[in-house]
């Protein structure tokens, strides 16, 4: 059996891609996440 980490951290800063063509995305949105977002998903991730 494969070892996996015991927790997991969240993802840094997310953005909001829309696909243009293939591997070719245009980026929407990008936003900073609050400590407050960030423990919720590590919460989330960790389950």
């Amino acid at each position: 059996m494969a070892d996996f980490p015991q927790t997991m951290t969240p993802p840094g800063d997310p953005y909001l891609l829309k696909k243009i063509s293939g591997e070719f995305y245009a980026v929407l949105a990008e936003w900073d996440l609050t400590e407050l977002e960030k423990a919720v998903m590590a919460e989330l991730r960790n389950r």
